[in-house]
């Protein structure tokens, strides 16, 4: 992960959502004041799960990781719609990356097609990297993980 800057004390939000919505239980790390992530460049593990809501899910789902950077110099309230919307997570190619006076964001588009594991179960690693840096955004991760499906 890389922020663009060398204050990264609990100014980090990393989002996790489905499309369509609510098909597996999301996450959303560092939006709690209590538990801020607190955060340099460089890599760091986080080990959440998205499991499904529901027995069956649909054979082809988006999962978008969404990082928001707060840039305010102050403490005061920044303006909540100064950055994209969860609702637009799910359009065309999700949020371009950004910037403005209070936030820098960016994200990644998973796109799963269960029908690649045919049988009881299967799975597979993936690794991808967040929308190449523009309109202002100097805020890059990557996500690697594990898909697992098991049918029952």
């Amino acid at each position: 992960m890389s922020d663009g800057d060398a204050d990264s004390n609990g100014e980090l939000v990393f989002q996790a959502q489905t499309c369509p919505r609510w098909l597996l239980k999301p996450f959303d790390l560092g939006r709690v004041i209590s538990n801020p992530l607190d955060w340099g460049d460089g890599p760091h593990r986080i080990d959440e799960k998205m499991t499904s809501y529901a027995d069956t899910v649909p054979d082809r789902f988006r999962v978008v990781v969404f990082g928001l950077e707060d840039d305010r110099t102050t403490g005061g309230p920044a303006g909540i719609q100064s950055h994209p919307y969860e609702h637009t997570y799910c359009i065309g190619n999700g949020p371009e990356p950004g910037k403005n006076s209070d936030w820098e964001w960016n994200s990644i588009m998973l796109d799963f097609d269960l029908t690649k594991y045919p049988g009881a179960s299967g799975g597979e690693q993936f690794y991808k990297r967040a929308k190449a840096l523009r309109n202002g955004s100097s805020l890059a991760f990557e996500v690697r993980g594990y898909i697992q499906v098991t049918r029952q």
